[in-house]
């Protein structure tokens, strides 16, 4: 449940305040409009697979699946983090990557606890 919450709260910083939440991560680019589209799309990727998961917590539905969707997702991020490493600060590089690397730990750890 913390995990979702995590997700949740994370993409709802982005949905809502795209430049301000995609600051740490991208640096000053959060601040352009199309830095914002894509901030915006991240964030309701992460609110519905956050959403998703507690619901489906909640429900006793198919919550390996939403968790197994969520690792992925994490992956993508943390590899998309690292290929992009040059570009980065040294707080979006290392603070994304351990964000990231920690979810999908977390997440497969948990994901082999439910159904």
């Amino acid at each position: 449940k913390a995990l979702c919450a995590g997700r949740i709260l994370v993409g709802a910083a982005y949905v809502l305040v795209p430049a301000q939440a995609g600051r740490p991560w991208i640096g000053a680019d959060p601040a352009r409009p199309t830095a914002t589209v894509l901030a915006r799309a991240f964030g309701a990727r992460d609110l519905a697979l956050g959403l998703g998961t507690l619901l489906s917590l909640r429900d006793g539905l198919a919550t390996r699946r939403w968790m197994q969707l969520g690792i992925v997702c994490d992956a993508v991020d943390l590899g998309a983090t690292i290929a992009a490493r040059r570009s980065l600060s040294p707080m979006g590089l290392y603070g994304t990557a351990a964000i990231a690397g920690g979810a999908v730990a977390i997440g497969a750890a948990l994901a082999g606890r439910v159904d």
